[in-house]
Formats: structure tokens, sequence, C-alpha cells
């Protein structure tokens, strides 16, 4: 069980599953000071919790052109678990207010659609501008794009899905030129600037939190 104070919620218990419910009371009674103490410090500081953001009803995967639809089937007798009912359309169903596993769930599946839309996209690149890599991973960090390796094993965010195509293309191949110069030198924007010019302004346009739902960065 996880005690934890932020800005966002404020104060928010955590028990895993299996956990004992009739236990939380006395935990928590005995944190109630340090509780305080924090809480009062955030409001010191002129932050305020919010409500946690929304479950969005729609995936607006931008990079593909498309939108799915995200429903539900509540059950807190079962599991929370993900199928697709269409090309368009995603059902959770079982204890879908377990946010995290369900998040957990949307994620996985944001992964293998990252895998399908970018694994050719990023060899195509590759190629036609002689930036050979090694090997693709998805992932889905919280802040970063992607990242490139000194073996050529490039990382992409499986969030890059939810980017308009022109700024998913431009991270692509922002991670390509570091397999020429693992760094941000000048020797590298030039390299960049020069494959893609506009790439600066491209840069500064990423944003996450203007494309990938609040929800799904938690």
């Amino acid at each position: 069980m996880t005690l934890r104070i932020s800005p966002r919620v404020g104060f928010e218990v955590v028990v895993p599953r299996g956990f004992d419910h009739a236990r939380v009371p006395a935990i928590v009674q005995d944190r109630a000071q340090w509780a305080a103490r924090h809480l009062e410090r955030i409001a010191g500081l002129g932050w305020s919790p919010q409500a946690a953001p929304a479950r969005p009803a729609a995936l607006a995967l931008r990079a593909q052109g498309r939108e799915v639809a995200l429903r539900t089937a509540h059950d807190a007798r079962k599991p929370p678990a993900l199928r697709q009912l269409g090309p368009d359309a995603l059902l959770l169903a079982g204890d879908t207010a377990d946010q995290d596993a369900c998040r957990a769930l949307v994620r996985a599946w944001l992964k293998a659609r990252a895998r399908e839309a970018f694994g050719p996209r990023l060899r195509a690149l590759a190629a036609a501008h002689g930036l050979p890599c090694a090997r693709l991973h998805l992932r889905a960090q919280k802040t970063r794009w992607g990242s490139c390796s000194a073996s050529g094993t490039i990382s992409l965010n499986c969030t890059l899905l939810f980017l308009p195509p022109e700024l998913a293309d431009y991270v692509l191949l922002h991670e390509l030129c570091h397999i020429r110069h693992l760094d941000h030198s000048r020797e590298y924007w030039a390299l960049l600037e020069t494959l893609l010019p506009g790439a600066r302004a491209l840069d500064a346009a990423l944003n996450a939190s203007a494309h990938v739902p609040a929800w799904l960065r938690l």
C-alpha cells in the first residue's frame, strides 16, 4: 500500500490487488499528521488538487488519420480486459474502475499498432537517407518521444500515434540522425536540417499535452 501527495490529486491511497482493505483506515490514521503537513505545504504554494482526467471516449490516432472509439462495459467481478470490436472500436470490459490496469491495456494495444505503423516507415526513411537502424523497440514513456542507442537501436513512444503525420515523421528522422551523431551538436542539427528543412520548427511544435490524452499520460 502506498500513500502519495501531489498538487494534481492531493492525498491518494494506492492499494494493490489482494490487499486487506480492513487495514487501510489504521494505516491512513497513522500517517495523518504527515499528510496534513504536506497538504498544508501544497496549499501554501498556491496549488490545489484537480480532478483526475477522464478516460477518453475515443483515441484520435492522427498519425494514421483514424479515430478509434473506446467503449466500456463495467463488471467489478472480472479483471479488466480489452478487445477489438472492429477496425475503429475497442471495448474495455471487466473492472473498468481500475484505471491503472485499463491504461496498461490501452498502452499495450497502442504499442502493437505503433509497430505496425512506424516499423515500415522507419525502415523506408532509413533506406532513403542511408541511416541503417539495427532494431526498433516500442515503449510508453511519459516524457520522451524516442531515443537511439549507440548500437543503432531506436526506441519510439507508442503515443506518437496521436501526433500529426508530419510530427511523427520528424521524430523518426530525429532519432535516425542520432545513428550518425549521438548528441545534439551543431553537426547533428545541420544533418537533420539538410534531410528535413524546417526541423527546428517541427521540434518546437512537439507538445505532448496538445495531442496525447491526459488520461494516458498519468
